[in-house]
């Protein structure tokens, strides 16, 4: 799927929607999106820093509603006059979309922000649906986090993630609990490095 420079150049510059931080994207991710971009890998599989299995269904894309998309439009399961290449894969509004578990809190940094979909059964086939919260649906991902210099690869577990936003949001005294982040690489290069073609490792 080919990038929508508009969209990668709003990330970069951090005038997408309500949210008014740039991003920092590692220089080996940019180098490699050409390749990744809304695609599906043929090294899927890789093991987080606690032993699980992970298996990668798709990477994000850098599109957003105005976007023109080749082929026929993939009706959205939840808003069906919508794309599902937007709704749920668009790195824009995985962002900023209503009720993202991604998008900064109050004035924070942006901490996190997904590079792909996971699968919710490592051995099977069935494709992620979603990385948009669908009222309390979403699948695990991989998210970069900028937490650390270089900027690190992690696994975002959805329901923690979705759990920790609505303890934020309806007490915001409350420290935001990252617990959810489960470290899986140093860096993208490491992290693609990491990453097979068969769950055992070959």
């Amino acid at each position: 799927m080919p990038i929508c420079q508009r969209s990668l150049a709003s990330l970069l510059a951090g005038n997408y929607w309500h949210v008014d931080q740039a991003l920092r994207f590692d220089p080996d991710y940019i180098a490699a999106l050409p390749q990744l971009h809304g695609a599906h890998p043929l090294r899927p599989y890789f093991r987080d820093s606690r032993g699980h299995l992970r298996r990668i269904g798709w990477f994000v894309t850098m599109t957003d509603l105005d976007s023109d998309l080749a082929g026929p439009t993939q009706v959205d399961h939840m808003y069906h006059d919508s794309d599902t290449r937007i709704i749920d894969r668009s790195l824009i509004y995985l962002l900023d979309g209503e009720s993202s578990i991604y998008r900064p809190l109050e004035d924070s940094p942006m901490r996190m922000y997904p590079l792909a979909a996971l699968h919710s059964d490592p051995l099977d086939d069935s494709e992620p649906i979603s990385l948009c919260w669908h009222f309390g649906y979403g699948n695990d991902c991989v998210c970069f986090d900028t937490s650390t210099d270089p900027i690190s690869v992690v696994v975002c577990e959805f329901e923690r993630a979705m759990a920790a936003y609505v303890e934020y949001d309806s007490a915001p005294e409350n420290k935001y609990d990252y617990s959810f982040l489960i470290p899986v690489a140093a860096s993208f290069a490491d992290f693609a490095r990491m990453l097979t073609v068969t769950p055992t490792g070959n």
